[in-house]
Protein backbone atom coordinates (compact mmCIF):
# COMPACT_ATOMS: atom_id res chain seq x y z
CA UNK A 1 0.00 0.00 0.00
CA UNK A 2 1.30 3.41 -1.03
CA UNK A 3 0.55 4.82 2.61
CA UNK A 4 0.55 8.90 2.19
CA UNK A 5 3.98 10.65 3.32
CA UNK A 6 2.09 12.62 5.93
CA UNK A 7 1.38 9.28 7.43
CA UNK A 8 4.57 7.69 7.18
CA UNK A 9 6.77 10.62 8.84
CA UNK A 10 4.01 10.48 11.71
CA UNK A 11 4.98 7.00 12.45
CA UNK A 12 8.30 7.54 12.18
CA UNK A 13 8.28 10.73 14.02
CA UNK A 14 5.03 10.49 17.02
CA UNK A 15 5.21 7.90 20.23
CA UNK A 16 2.00 5.68 19.55
CA UNK A 17 -0.72 7.16 22.45
CA UNK A 18 -4.59 7.86 21.79
CA UNK A 19 -5.35 10.44 18.89
CA UNK A 20 -8.30 12.66 21.50
CA UNK A 21 -6.78 15.95 20.82
CA UNK A 22 -6.30 18.58 23.75
CA UNK A 23 -7.78 21.00 21.54
CA UNK A 24 -12.09 21.19 22.06
CA UNK A 25 -14.38 19.62 19.62
CA UNK A 26 -14.55 22.36 16.73
CA UNK A 27 -18.51 23.35 16.23
CA UNK A 28 -18.00 23.45 12.13
CA UNK A 29 -15.52 20.20 12.31
CA UNK A 30 -17.31 16.99 12.27
CA UNK A 31 -16.14 13.14 11.60
CA UNK A 32 -18.18 11.54 8.81
CA UNK A 33 -18.20 7.96 8.30
CA UNK A 34 -16.37 6.51 5.61
CA UNK A 35 -16.60 2.96 4.33
CA UNK A 36 -14.29 0.62 4.33
CA UNK A 37 -13.91 -2.25 1.66
CA UNK A 38 -14.22 -5.37 2.54
CA UNK A 39 -10.97 -7.80 2.60
CA UNK A 40 -8.26 -5.12 2.58
CA UNK A 41 -6.02 -4.71 5.65
CA UNK A 42 -5.42 -0.97 5.47
CA UNK A 43 -7.27 2.26 3.61
CA UNK A 44 -6.49 5.68 3.23
CA UNK A 45 -7.93 8.97 1.25
CA UNK A 46 -5.30 11.16 0.36
CA UNK A 47 -6.82 13.69 -1.95
CA UNK A 48 -10.77 14.96 -2.52
CA UNK A 49 -12.37 16.96 -4.98
CA UNK A 50 -15.95 18.90 -4.43
CA UNK A 51 -17.97 20.32 -7.37
CA UNK A 52 -20.44 21.25 -4.70
CA UNK A 53 -20.99 20.59 -0.58
CA UNK A 54 -23.04 17.72 -1.05
CA UNK A 55 -20.53 16.25 -4.15
CA UNK A 56 -17.41 15.33 -3.13
CA UNK A 57 -14.97 12.69 -4.68
CA UNK A 58 -11.96 11.11 -2.56
CA UNK A 59 -9.44 9.12 -3.58
CA UNK A 60 -6.78 6.95 -2.22
CA UNK A 61 -5.57 3.49 -1.74
CA UNK A 62 -6.20 0.22 -0.05
CA UNK A 63 -3.90 -2.72 0.68
CA UNK A 64 -5.62 -6.11 0.18
CA UNK A 65 -5.27 -9.09 2.38
CA UNK A 66 -3.73 -11.26 0.39
CA UNK A 67 -3.28 -9.38 -2.84
CA UNK A 68 -1.78 -6.54 -3.96
CA UNK A 69 -2.48 -2.63 -3.33
CA UNK A 70 -4.62 -0.62 -5.50
CA UNK A 71 -6.78 2.47 -5.93
CA UNK A 72 -9.70 3.46 -3.86
CA UNK A 73 -12.51 6.45 -4.76
CA UNK A 74 -15.29 6.67 -2.18
CA UNK A 75 -18.48 9.36 -3.19
CA UNK A 76 -19.65 11.86 -0.83
CA UNK A 77 -23.53 12.82 -2.08
CA UNK A 78 -24.40 15.35 0.85
CA UNK A 79 -25.55 12.58 3.62
CA UNK A 80 -22.97 9.87 3.18
CA UNK A 81 -19.76 8.38 1.87
CA UNK A 82 -19.83 5.33 -0.83
CA UNK A 83 -17.16 3.81 -2.37
CA UNK A 84 -17.10 3.55 -6.34
CA UNK A 85 -16.30 0.60 -8.50
CA UNK A 86 -12.66 0.87 -8.00
CA UNK A 87 -10.39 2.49 -10.81
CA UNK A 88 -7.65 0.06 -12.41
CA UNK A 89 -3.85 1.47 -11.08
CA UNK A 90 -1.85 1.03 -8.09
CA UNK A 91 -3.00 4.11 -6.07
CA UNK A 92 -4.26 7.62 -6.41
CA UNK A 93 -3.09 10.63 -5.20
CA UNK A 94 -4.89 13.53 -6.75
CA UNK A 95 -8.39 14.16 -8.12
CA UNK A 96 -10.27 17.41 -9.33
CA UNK A 97 -13.62 17.40 -10.36
CA UNK A 98 -15.76 20.24 -12.31
CA UNK A 99 -19.27 18.63 -12.01
CA UNK A 100 -20.30 15.52 -10.08
CA UNK A 101 -20.07 13.72 -14.10
CA UNK A 102 -16.75 14.78 -14.78
CA UNK A 103 -13.72 14.07 -12.03
CA UNK A 104 -9.88 13.31 -13.85
CA UNK A 105 -7.60 11.66 -10.63
CA UNK A 106 -4.16 11.01 -11.21
CA UNK A 107 -1.25 8.46 -9.43
CA UNK A 108 1.43 6.57 -11.80
CA UNK A 109 -1.12 7.54 -14.80
CA UNK A 110 -4.58 9.61 -15.52
CA UNK A 111 -8.32 8.39 -15.08
CA UNK A 112 -11.85 10.01 -15.60
CA UNK A 113 -14.74 9.56 -14.12
CA UNK A 114 -18.01 9.77 -16.00
CA UNK A 115 -20.42 9.82 -12.95
CA UNK A 116 -21.15 6.47 -13.28
CA UNK A 117 -17.29 4.22 -13.70
CA UNK A 118 -14.01 5.05 -14.01
CA UNK A 119 -11.49 4.59 -17.04
CA UNK A 120 -7.85 4.99 -18.16
CA UNK A 121 -6.83 8.13 -19.78
CA UNK A 122 -3.62 7.16 -21.64
CA UNK A 123 -0.48 9.46 -20.27
CA UNK A 124 2.49 10.12 -22.02
CA UNK A 125 6.07 8.78 -20.09
CA UNK A 126 9.36 10.83 -19.47
CA UNK A 127 12.82 9.13 -19.11
CA UNK A 128 12.69 6.16 -16.86
CA UNK A 129 9.24 6.50 -15.45
CA UNK A 130 6.99 9.14 -14.20
CA UNK A 131 4.56 9.57 -11.51
CA UNK A 132 1.32 12.19 -11.83
CA UNK A 133 0.75 13.72 -7.95
CA UNK A 134 -1.77 16.18 -8.16
CA UNK A 135 -4.22 17.66 -11.04
CA UNK A 136 -6.27 20.62 -11.59
CA UNK A 137 -9.45 21.17 -13.92
CA UNK A 138 -10.85 23.98 -14.88
CA UNK A 139 -13.48 22.55 -17.19
CA UNK A 140 -14.50 18.87 -18.56
CA UNK A 141 -11.62 19.30 -21.28
CA UNK A 142 -8.99 21.13 -19.37
CA UNK A 143 -6.50 19.78 -16.87
CA UNK A 144 -3.13 20.30 -15.95
CA UNK A 145 -1.45 17.66 -14.10
CA UNK A 146 2.22 17.68 -12.76
CA UNK A 147 4.69 15.39 -11.14
CA UNK A 148 8.15 13.88 -11.62
CA UNK A 149 9.91 11.60 -13.66
CA UNK A 150 13.39 10.08 -13.08
CA UNK A 151 16.27 9.56 -15.08
CA UNK A 152 18.80 7.07 -15.21
CA UNK A 153 22.58 7.83 -15.32
CA UNK A 154 24.68 5.73 -17.00
CA UNK A 155 22.40 2.55 -16.82
CA UNK A 156 22.34 2.97 -13.02
CA UNK A 157 18.53 2.86 -11.83
CA UNK A 158 19.76 3.19 -8.24
CA UNK A 159 20.47 6.42 -5.48
CA UNK A 160 22.81 8.57 -6.94
CA UNK A 161 22.55 7.46 -10.36
CA UNK A 162 19.24 9.05 -10.71
CA UNK A 163 17.88 12.46 -11.70
CA UNK A 164 14.45 13.41 -10.80
CA UNK A 165 12.50 16.18 -12.93
CA UNK A 166 9.68 18.35 -13.07
CA UNK A 167 6.91 16.79 -15.42
CA UNK A 168 3.58 18.94 -15.94
CA UNK A 169 0.81 17.30 -18.98
CA UNK A 170 -2.61 18.93 -20.25
CA UNK A 171 -5.74 17.51 -21.02
CA UNK A 172 -7.62 18.84 -23.91
CA UNK A 173 -10.76 16.62 -23.43
CA UNK A 174 -9.32 14.10 -25.97
CA UNK A 175 -5.62 13.03 -25.11
CA UNK A 176 -2.56 14.26 -22.27
CA UNK A 177 0.30 16.40 -23.81
CA UNK A 178 3.70 16.13 -21.87
CA UNK A 179 4.32 20.61 -21.18
CA UNK A 180 8.33 21.73 -20.74
CA UNK A 181 9.49 22.34 -17.77
CA UNK A 182 12.34 24.06 -16.30
CA UNK A 183 14.26 22.65 -13.19
CA UNK A 184 16.24 24.78 -10.98
CA UNK A 185 18.74 21.85 -10.59
CA UNK A 186 20.08 19.14 -12.26
CA UNK A 187 19.10 16.27 -10.43
CA UNK A 188 15.94 16.42 -7.64
CA UNK A 189 13.22 18.77 -8.98
CA UNK A 190 9.51 17.30 -7.80
CA UNK A 191 6.56 19.31 -8.44
CA UNK A 192 3.49 17.97 -5.42
CA UNK A 193 0.65 20.30 -5.99
CA UNK A 194 -1.01 22.52 -8.95
CA UNK A 195 -4.39 24.74 -8.98
CA UNK A 196 -5.47 26.70 -12.16
CA UNK A 197 -7.75 29.74 -11.81
CA UNK A 198 -7.79 29.10 -15.75
CA UNK A 199 -6.42 27.24 -18.45
CA UNK A 200 -4.05 29.79 -19.46
CA UNK A 201 -2.99 30.63 -15.42
CA UNK A 202 -1.89 27.74 -12.98
CA UNK A 203 0.49 27.19 -10.91
CA UNK A 204 3.00 24.17 -9.49
CA UNK A 205 4.49 23.58 -5.98
CA UNK A 206 6.95 21.32 -4.90
CA UNK A 207 10.62 21.55 -4.11
CA UNK A 208 14.46 21.52 -5.62
CA UNK A 209 17.04 21.02 -3.87
CA UNK A 210 16.55 22.17 -0.08
CA UNK A 211 14.47 24.78 -1.56
CA UNK A 212 10.88 25.13 -2.15
CA UNK A 213 9.55 25.72 -5.98
CA UNK A 214 6.63 27.48 -7.89
CA UNK A 215 6.15 27.31 -11.49
CA UNK A 216 3.85 29.54 -13.33
CA UNK A 217 1.75 28.33 -16.84
CA UNK A 218 0.82 31.78 -18.53
CA UNK A 219 -1.02 29.98 -21.57
CA UNK A 220 2.44 29.38 -23.34
CA UNK A 221 4.90 27.95 -21.21
CA UNK A 222 5.67 27.19 -17.66
CA UNK A 223 8.40 29.35 -15.44
CA UNK A 224 10.12 29.56 -12.27
CA UNK A 225 8.85 31.73 -9.65
CA UNK A 226 11.21 32.99 -6.89
CA UNK A 227 9.96 31.42 -3.54
CA UNK A 228 11.75 32.01 -0.28
CA UNK A 229 12.36 30.08 2.62
CA UNK A 230 12.29 30.54 5.90
CA UNK A 231 16.43 31.11 7.32
CA UNK A 232 18.87 29.05 8.39
CA UNK A 233 16.66 26.28 7.92
CA UNK A 234 17.22 22.51 6.16
CA UNK A 235 15.04 21.11 3.32
CA UNK A 236 11.69 23.64 2.45
CA UNK A 237 9.06 21.58 0.57
CA UNK A 238 5.49 23.09 -0.79
CA UNK A 239 3.13 20.03 -1.13
CA UNK A 240 0.31 22.03 -2.43
CA UNK A 241 -1.63 24.87 -3.88
CA UNK A 242 -4.42 26.69 -4.20
CA UNK A 243 -5.12 29.96 -6.56
CA UNK A 244 -8.80 31.17 -6.47
CA UNK A 245 -7.73 33.92 -8.99
CA UNK A 246 -4.86 34.09 -11.32
CA UNK A 247 -3.46 36.94 -9.22
CA UNK A 248 -3.56 35.23 -5.69
CA UNK A 249 -2.60 32.14 -4.65
CA UNK A 250 -1.63 30.38 -1.43
CA UNK A 251 1.00 27.37 -0.75
CA UNK A 252 1.62 25.24 2.53
CA UNK A 253 4.11 22.72 2.75
CA UNK A 254 7.27 22.25 5.49
CA UNK A 255 10.53 22.53 6.56
CA UNK A 256 12.60 20.65 8.66
CA UNK A 257 14.65 21.95 12.26
CA UNK A 258 17.30 19.79 13.47
CA UNK A 259 16.02 21.11 16.83
CA UNK A 260 12.54 20.76 16.30
CA UNK A 261 11.35 18.54 13.64
CA UNK A 262 8.48 19.08 10.98
CA UNK A 263 7.47 22.83 11.20
CA UNK A 264 4.33 23.64 8.96
CA UNK A 265 4.73 26.48 6.37
CA UNK A 266 2.61 28.70 4.23
CA UNK A 267 3.84 31.46 1.51
CA UNK A 268 1.51 33.75 -0.35
CA UNK A 269 1.24 35.11 -3.96
CA UNK A 270 0.24 38.07 -4.31
CA UNK A 271 0.00 38.37 -8.26
CA UNK A 272 3.79 39.63 -8.24
CA UNK A 273 6.17 37.78 -5.63
CA UNK A 274 5.86 34.70 -2.86
CA UNK A 275 6.47 35.61 0.87
CA UNK A 276 6.19 33.99 4.37
CA UNK A 277 3.15 34.09 6.12
CA UNK A 278 3.29 33.59 9.78
CA UNK A 279 1.38 30.60 10.78
CA UNK A 280 1.09 29.03 13.92
CA UNK A 281 3.47 26.17 15.13
CA UNK A 282 1.98 23.28 15.97
CA UNK A 283 4.56 20.78 17.88
CA UNK A 284 6.05 19.04 15.12
CA UNK A 285 3.85 19.21 12.23
CA UNK A 286 3.08 19.83 8.64
CA UNK A 287 0.47 21.16 6.04
CA UNK A 288 -0.31 18.99 3.35
CA UNK A 289 -3.14 20.68 1.53
CA UNK A 290 -4.71 23.94 1.18
CA UNK A 291 -7.98 25.42 -0.55
CA UNK A 292 -9.03 28.48 -1.31
CA UNK A 293 -12.57 29.33 -2.12
CA UNK A 294 -11.78 33.36 -1.70
CA UNK A 295 -8.87 35.31 -1.51
CA UNK A 296 -9.52 35.65 2.43
CA UNK A 297 -10.61 32.34 2.76
CA UNK A 298 -8.48 29.52 2.87
CA UNK A 299 -8.09 25.99 4.86
CA UNK A 300 -5.17 23.97 5.24
CA UNK A 301 -4.74 20.54 6.76
CA UNK A 302 -1.84 18.16 7.86
CA UNK A 303 -0.97 16.79 11.08
CA UNK A 304 0.83 17.50 14.26
CA UNK A 305 2.10 15.69 17.25
CA UNK A 306 -1.86 16.04 18.46
CA UNK A 307 -3.19 14.06 15.50
CA UNK A 308 -5.12 15.66 12.07
CA UNK A 309 -4.00 19.72 12.14
CA UNK A 310 -6.93 22.46 10.25
CA UNK A 311 -5.41 25.62 10.04
CA UNK A 312 -7.66 28.82 8.45
CA UNK A 313 -6.52 31.94 6.85
CA UNK A 314 -9.08 34.95 7.13
CA UNK A 315 -7.69 37.33 4.46
CA UNK A 316 -4.64 38.35 8.09
CA UNK A 317 -3.74 35.73 10.25
CA UNK A 318 -3.74 31.53 10.00
CA UNK A 319 -5.27 29.96 13.33
CA UNK A 320 -5.52 26.47 14.16
CA UNK A 321 -9.15 25.26 14.48
CA UNK A 322 -10.27 22.92 16.58
CA UNK A 323 -10.82 19.34 15.57
CA UNK A 324 -13.14 16.26 16.49
CA UNK A 325 -10.85 13.42 17.72
CA UNK A 326 -11.83 10.00 16.36
CA UNK A 327 -12.71 7.40 19.48
CA UNK A 328 -10.22 4.98 20.37
CA UNK A 329 -8.13 6.31 17.42
CA UNK A 330 -4.30 7.01 17.15
CA UNK A 331 -2.09 8.73 14.49
CA UNK A 332 -4.86 10.56 12.88
CA UNK A 333 -3.77 12.42 9.89
CA UNK A 334 -5.57 14.85 7.40
CA UNK A 335 -4.06 14.20 3.51
CA UNK A 336 -6.68 16.33 1.32
CA UNK A 337 -8.83 19.12 1.74
CA UNK A 338 -11.72 20.93 -0.63
CA UNK A 339 -13.88 23.87 0.00
CA UNK A 340 -16.69 24.83 -2.61
CA UNK A 341 -17.63 27.71 -0.52
CA UNK A 342 -16.24 29.17 2.32
CA UNK A 343 -18.82 27.66 4.48
CA UNK A 344 -18.44 24.03 3.12
CA UNK A 345 -15.39 22.11 3.58
CA UNK A 346 -14.85 18.04 3.23
CA UNK A 347 -11.06 16.74 4.31
CA UNK A 348 -9.87 13.74 3.99
CA UNK A 349 -6.52 11.43 5.24
CA UNK A 350 -6.46 8.63 7.53
CA UNK A 351 -5.96 6.97 11.10
CA UNK A 352 -5.53 3.93 13.42
CA UNK A 353 -8.22 2.32 14.70
CA UNK A 354 -8.01 0.45 17.80
CA UNK A 355 -7.32 -2.97 16.31
CA UNK A 356 -4.53 -1.02 14.59
CA UNK A 357 -5.76 -0.66 11.60
CA UNK A 358 -5.48 2.14 8.78
CA UNK A 359 -8.64 3.31 8.08
CA UNK A 360 -10.19 6.16 5.89
CA UNK A 361 -10.98 9.22 7.52
CA UNK A 362 -13.44 12.03 6.10
CA UNK A 363 -14.30 15.40 7.92
CA UNK A 364 -16.91 17.90 7.18
CA UNK A 365 -17.49 21.53 7.93
CA UNK A 366 -20.66 23.80 7.79
CA UNK A 367 -19.64 27.26 9.06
Amino acid sequence: MRISTAFTAMLLTLVAGSAASDRALASGWSIQATPNPTGVSASALEGVSCSAATACIGVGDINGISGPAGPLAEQWDGTAWSTQPNPPGQYLTGVSCTSTAACTAVGPGAYGWNGTAWSIQSTPSEGNGSVLKDVSCTALNSCTAVGDYRVCQLGQCRPFYVHVLTLAERWNGSGWLIQPTPNPSTFDNVLDGVSCSSATACTAVGSGVNAPLAERWNGAGWSIQPTPKPAGTQPVSLFSVSCPTAAECTAVGDYESSATGYIPLAEEWNGAAWSIQPIPIPSNGVLEHVSCPAVSACIAVGWDSAGALIEQWNGTTWSIQPTPAVSGATHSVLSGVSCPTETACSAVGAYTNSLGTQVALAESYSG
